[in-house]
């Protein structure tokens, strides 16, 4: 039996050396999507499906046949030894009880799964405290290039270590990257191997159909997805859940304000513009018009809402 990647999906082979049928392997295979392609005479199925994939084969191992791949990274011989990070933690910080709850609801619930907690709470602190702790090959995916170059700095205070950046004209991957969700679902075909952990920040954006490729061609068996708001719609969350895993950790805004949060009030202020100013504010209002358009091309269910939190997670 042979498995590997191959742009962005696994490959079995050499089911009927073993003296499986076609009929045999969807049987023991229940559960795992794996589709038949007689181009290539083989099953496959997305990458994302690895963790369960090795698990079932590693069951179903036997005295009359051994699996092997041919791919880089691990399946029964461990981890490609080539490309495992070396870095340290270099912080100078200690945890907030609220974000210890966070980092040991991620490891209780087996490293996959999302985490909510309201914009300033630290999502960046708890992320880096699950990556330093998993000492392996990780992608964080940000939304937009500001927030990779963040994220860039944000690791190098921490570990020491220059990440790779894959993003804004730039393509160096490395054991520790980061890239936008356009980059990611761009060049996961060819990397979707390379990491055994995905840190997705503003994970909301990932459930469109596009951007989903970023998880769903990947092997990563550690899956971590942030944000401050779960989607509202039932289609989307469902579509997370699928392609990280379940919400791990909740906390509210309400739990965090006067705590890790100042005591605010929000007030609605109304004011008037003159003639230059209605053109300034219709322009724009055009600018965003254009732009949710463009996402929604992309994600036929992004909102006006996601702007809202687009923009929180730049400032």
């Amino acid at each position: 039996m042979v498995v590997d990647f191959h742009s962005g999906t696994l490959r079995l082979r050499g089911w009927r050396d073993v003296g499986w049928s076609q009929a045999s392997v969807a049987e023991r295979m229940r559960g795992i999507p794996l589709v038949f392609d007689d181009r290539d005479d083989c099953f496959r199925c997305d990458a994302m499906w690895a963790g369960k994939l090795q698990a079932r084969l590693k069951n179903l191992e036997s005295d009359c046949f051994k699996i092997h791949s041919v791919s880089s990274w691990e399946w029964l011989a461990g981890p490609d030894p080539t490309w495992q990070p070396s870095f340290r933690d270099q912080r100078n910080i200690r945890l907030r009880l609220d974000q210890e709850h966070a980092v040991s609801d991620f490891e209780a619930g087996g490293r996959c799964g999302l985490l909510v907690m309201p914009t300033g709470t630290g999502k960046t602190v708890v992320a880096m405290e699950c990556i330093l702790r998993a000492q392996c090959s990780v992608l964080v995916v940000v939304p937009v290039r500001d927030l990779m170059y963040q994220w860039h700095e944000k690791i190098r205070e921490s570990t020491g270590v220059d990440a790779g950046l894959i993003g804004d004209g730039v393509h160096r991957v490395s054991p520790i990257s980061i890239a936008t969700y356009d980059s990611a679902a761009i060049h996961m075909p060819r990397i979707g191997d390379r990491f055994q952990m995905l840190v997705f920040d503003e994970v909301h954006h990932l459930s469109g159909v596009w951007r989903g490729d970023a998880a769903r061609m990947s092997t990563a068996n550690f899956r971590m997805g942030l944000t401050a708001t779960l989607p509202s719609d039932e289609t989307r969350l469902q579509a997370l859940h699928t392609l990280v895993g379940p919400t791990l950790h909740q906390q509210t805004i309400g739990q965090a304000k006067g705590k890790t949060l100042a005591e605010y009030r929000v007030r609605r202020i109304a004011v008037s513009l003159n003639e230059s100013e209605q053109n300034a504010y219709r322009g724009l209002s055009e600018t965003v018009r254009e732009f949710v358009a463009s996402q929604r091309d992309l994600d036929p269910t992004f909102r006006w809402e996601d702007i809202h939190k687009l923009s929180a997670a730049v400032d």
